[in-house]
């Protein structure tokens, strides 16, 4: 469900400020997904770390970007 805001933030922040750090990001939220998949399949108490894994990170994606606009 959060692709749909993923994928333009990563874009956005490739292109407008540091593609590296969008690398990252982008690998970290991929990381948080996977975990809060593996933690819902397990129990569904133990999906936190990874949402908050790829919350923290889509959230940074999301200022990088609006920073790479505006500077």
């Amino acid at each position: 469900e959060s692709l749909v805001i993923f994928i333009p933030l990563l874009w956005i922040a490739g292109t407008f400020f540091n593609r590296w750090v969008a690398i990252i990001l982008g690998i970290a939220w991929i990381v948080g997904r996977v975990l809060y998949m593996q933690g819902y399949m397990e129990a569904a108490d133990k999906r936190e770390t990874g949402a908050l894994i790829a919350g923290v990170s889509l959230a940074l994606l999301g200022v990088i970007s609006v920073l790479g606009v505006i500077f």
